[in-house]
């Protein structure tokens, strides 16, 4: 059934219809002027109905529509140019290709567990932080790929702690923390990413132990005899996880 505008019934019955004809596996094309959208565009065109109401009809309708078509020109430009160039981009083959190839692979019951185990591993290198006095996670914890240190009392800043940390082949980045008191080019803390080991089969123990390998460096940066030994234990982890292990279709 095509629906337009918004229909004379009141909201409750509106619902009721539309759970009623999805129900019985009806489907709902819902063409849609976008002033409807607008409470002074239709003030300006003398609507007589109540407004409020409408407008919220209209935004019940797009929310359980099976198709929304938009009948206003501008509108329907705006979202064209969202789409092209402002999403797709340029129509190049090698770009389409590629998103063709991440969209399919995140399609995949394997790219689900690998999320899941990107959030597994970050929850656990959090766990370690937390049990160390002069660590500080921001927002004490993370529920995503993210983990944001503040470093300053190891008596360091961020950028010191990329550097340090970059010299036992652990790669961070230096970033700002709410209420930062230094500069862009300093920070007060580094941020700590899990997907690229996890993408190397880094599971929650491997994590764990990461994160215990940066708070050694933190805590012991100027002395080279622990920086060499967790330098070395960096690369029997790496090495027990190669990027490209033989067996790997990644």
């Amino acid at each position: 059934i095509i629906q337009r505008e918004a229909p004379g019934q009141s909201i409750n019955d509106l619902k009721e219809w539309i759970y009623s004809w999805k129900k019985h596996g009806g489907h709902i094309i819902h063409e849609i002027d976008d002033d409807l959208f607008d409470a002074e565009a239709l003030k300006e065109r003398g609507y007589k109905g109540n407004i409020d109401e409408t407008i919220a009809k209209v935004q019940l309708l797009t929310k359980e529509a099976d198709v929304v078509h938009v009948s206003t020109e501008n509108l329907a430009k705006k979202i064209n140019s969202n789409v092209f160039p402002g999403t797709q981009g340029g129509p190049l083959e090698h770009v389409i290709a590629g998103k063709a190839a991440a969209f399919g692979e995140a399609l995949t019951p394997e790219f689900k567990e690998y999320g899941e185990q990107i959030i597994r591993n970050t929850q656990e290198m959090a766990l370690c932080f937390a049990d160390n006095e002069k660590a500080r996670l921001v927002s004490n914890g993370s529920d995503n790929h993210l983990l944001l240190l503040d470093v300053r009392n190891f008596g360091l800043n961020g950028k010191e702690a990329e550097k340090l940390l970059d010299q036992v082949n652990i790669t961070v980045n230096k970033n700002s923390i709410p209420f930062e008191t230094l500069s862009p080019f300093k920070t007060s803390g580094i941020r700590i990413g899990t997907p690229a080991i996890t993408s190397r089969g880094f599971n929650e123990e491997d994590s764990y132990q990461v994160a215990k390998l940066i708070l050694t460096v933190l805590e012991n940066k100027d002395d080279e005899q622990v920086l060499a030994d967790v330098k070395r234990q960096v690369k029997e982890l790496t090495d027990a996880h190669p990027i490209y292990a033989e067996d790997s279709i990644r």
